[in-house]
Order: structure tokens, then sequence, then C-alpha cells
């Protein structure tokens, strides 16, 4: 009898916490949140005063070496928001190799933004490859959201390139009930990118796991954004994009990185998707794992990929 008491409360509390998930319009999207204590839950009305909206970025190396982080950022690249109750829990992504200088300026400037906005739980995951085989950013991506997974019950995965910094203080770092394409306006080249997923990208747990993640087989620059979109597209997603005023990033410079040629091969891999995507991806992720270290503003993860024939 006691056992069957115990079912049925457990069953009336997961209908509750399902039935709890709200959507909150935010521009032209809508913002799950599984958190029902409304009265201490982040506000993210729209901001009325411009002086509110934007957000310089510091780029000179000395200046943020002498200055020191935000204090609330926690060991590990943790930040909790003060006096509120995050929507949801973010995992923030950067693939990474061999662009240390950009790695300072990103990992300074991502922190004073979104303490700034102080709306968003989240953490941040370096991830390095450390072989000498073609850069596989894709297949980093998967690597961090595997990893991270493990580290702590996240609902949303921000995708982020190390050479661009958000300025406008309304682009939320959260997800939507849809893929959210976040860096549509990269100001250093003037241009709105209306049908690229590439950048900054917004996706949800529970999409990534549905699409089965990013390709694997992606070795060099270029197509694996575009082999992703084809996969929320086919899954009946749309791609969502805050207006262009507010996707806006800036694109530090690098040099060239000859490990990073254009792939030959991409165009190709790119009209396999429809056959290879259930195959290729989470479910094939394979990589050794060289360490996992907590520094105090980041984690890095640090892998090394065998880079197989297409």
């Amino acid at each position: 009898m006691n056992c069957w008491i115990i079912l049925i409360l457990v069953w009336i509390e997961f209908r509750f916490r399902v039935e709890s998930v709200e959507m909150i319009p935010y521009y032209n999207v809508f913002i799950p949140t599984n958190s029902s204590q409304t009265f201490q839950r982040c506000q993210i009305d729209i901001p009325v005063s411009s002086t509110e909206l934007n957000y310089e970025p510091k780029l000179d190396l000395q200046t943020i070496r002498n200055e020191s982080f935000h204090e609330s950022i926690e060991f590990g690249g943790r930040y909790r928001p003060h006096g509120c109750q995050s929507l949801q829990n973010v995992a923030i992504i950067v693939p990474y190799r061999n662009r240390s200088v950009q790695l300072q300026i990103f990992i300074y400037n991502i922190h004073k933004f979104l303490s700034k906005q102080n709306k968003v739980q989240y953490q941040l995951f370096i991830v390095e490859q450390k072989d000498m085989n073609q850069f596989n950013r894709a297949k980093l991506l998967n690597v961090g959201f595997n990893e991270a997974i493990r580290w702590n019950n996240f609902d949303c995965f921000i995708f982020h390139d190390v050479e661009l910094l958000p300025l406008d203080l309304r682009n939320l770092y959260l997800c939507s009930d849809q893929p959210r394409h976040m860096s549509s306006n990269i100001v250093r080249f003037a241009y709105f990118y209306e049908q690229l997923f590439g950048g900054v990208c917004a996706i949800s747990t529970s999409i990534m796991n549905n699409v089965n993640g990013f390709s694997n087989r992606f070795f060099g620059w270029g197509g694996e954004d575009d082999e992703m979109r084809s996969r929320l597209v086919r899954k009946k997603y749309q791609i969502q994009r805050f207006p262009s005023e507010i996707a806006r990033y800036i694109k530090l410079s690098h040099p060239k990185d000859n490990l990073n040629d254009p792939n030959p091969q991409r165009f190709r891999l790119i009209k396999e998707s429809y056959r290879t995507s259930e195959k290729d991806g989470l479910n094939n992720l394979d990589y050794i794992l060289h360490s996992i270290v907590e520094h105090s503003f980041y984690v890095i993860i640090s892998v090394e990929f065998k880079q197989n024939k297409n």
C-alpha cells in the first residue's frame, strides 16, 4: 500500500514539473523555464533606457591583464545571478587551439558581459584540440556537450567561437524553444547573416540530443555549421534570431592557422548529411581525453582526435 502511495506522489510531482514549464516571450522568441518560483526568477524585461543596451569590450591585452575579474565569478568559471534565480542552467562551449591572445580577451569580456547582464547562471568550458590534425570545430563542440553534461544538469548550450564578442546587453545567453543563431550581425563585416548557423548559437539539451549533435566528419575550415543547419531543418526546427541591432558581435583578428585549411570535402559532406546524420554525431563520438582542469575562470578540456578519411 505504501509503495502505491509513493508512486502516486512521484507521478503528481513529475506532472507538476512538466506542467510548470513556462514560455516567456522575449522579442521574437520564447524562453522556456522550469522554475516554479516566479517571484525569485530573473526578469528578462526589455530595457527602456538606451544607456543600458551597449557593452564596450576591452581589447587591449595589457589592460586586461592588469584588471581583476568580477569578484562573483566562482572557481571553474561559474556564475550565479545576484538576487534572482536564472531561468536556465547554461554551459558555454568554446572550441579552441593555439589562440592564446584571443582566448584571454574572450574570457575577460564574456564574464564581464554576462555578469553585467546578471540574468544567467552559466559555466565556461574551453575545449582544446591537442593533436596536429586539421581543426575539427564541430567535433570539439560535441566533446564539450558530452563532458559538460557529466558536470551538471545543463538546460542550454551556447556554442561560441573564441574570436566573437557580444556588443548588446539585450542579447540574452539563454536557449529558446527553437535553435537560435546568436551572431547574425558581425559588425566588422557589416553584414546580416540570415542563412548561416555558425559563430555563436544556442541549442537546448533536448534539441542537441534529438539531432544527434554536430557531425564529426568536418576536419578543416567550413561546412560544419551548414550541416548542422540541415539537421535542424530536417527535424522541423525553425532557426530563430534576435533583431540585427541586438545580435551584434565584433570579430577579433587572428593569424592564419595552417591547421585549419578550407575543407575540400565540405560540400560533399553537407550533401551526404541526410543519410549520415543518424549515425554521425553524439552516438559515434570518439576522442582521447588528455585532461580536464578547472581554472579560476574556466574549465579546459583537452582532447586528441584521429583524422579519419571521409
